[in-house]
């Protein structure tokens, strides 16, 4: 990392970088829209995903991430190469209905994202991927057998559960976060 000799070493190690070009990494947000999100879920779930998205692109300044929804099956509703506009917000809004599918197909929505962060990321880079949910999936098995591929193919899988009620993401990811508001993600 270049430093600017002019600040102190502290200083340079937890602020942005001044030299240099931007990190390069890949990021993917794969949210649950299956009927089990349905209520206070559902609102949970969307404050969390405008709070990523707005990180994403006012906070650092990236487009370049994947958006998918899942629910009886997958469906990517932002590609990495699209830039985030009311094109790609009505997108995701038109497919936020948490009270249709009542099949949570969570093993295929990680396999889908981390082919897909495999494909954008440059070599070398950190993939991460993001999963809002509530941990009640359809695929059994299948869930842990896709998060040891996304491992396995250097990606970081992160489960993401907000709201008060009780989740299994902490049964089924090994990394993982509960918090009971939208504000209280890190």
């Amino acid at each position: 990392m270049p430093a600017c000799p002019f600040r102190p070493l502290h200083a340079q190690i937890f602020s942005e970088r001044c030299l240099g070009s931007k990190r390069e990494y890949a990021v993917a947000i794969a949210v649950d829209v299956s009927l089990s999100m349905h209520g206070p879920l559902a609102a949970c779930a969307m404050d969390a995903l405008v709070t990523l998205v707005a990180a994403l692109t006012q906070q650092l300044g990236r487009e370049d991430f994947v958006l998918l929804a899942f629910g009886k099956d997958v469906r990517l509703i932002k590609p990495a190469a699209e830039p985030w506009d009311g094109a790609a917000a009505f997108a995701l809004l038109s497919q936020m209905r948490f009270d249709v599918e009542a099949a949570t197909q969570d093993a295929a929505a990680v396999d889908a994202a981390a082919a897909l962060l495999r494909a954008q990321a440059p070599r070398g880079a950190p993939k991460r991927l993001f999963v809002l949910t509530d941990g009640y999936g359809s695929t059994g098995t299948q869930l842990a057998a896709a998060l040891a591929r996304a491992e396995e193919a250097g990606v970081e899988v992160v489960g993401l559960a907000v709201g008060l009620e009780r989740s299994h993401v902490p049964r089924c990811y090994s990394r993982w976060v509960h918090a009971a508001l939208p504000s209280e993600l890190p």
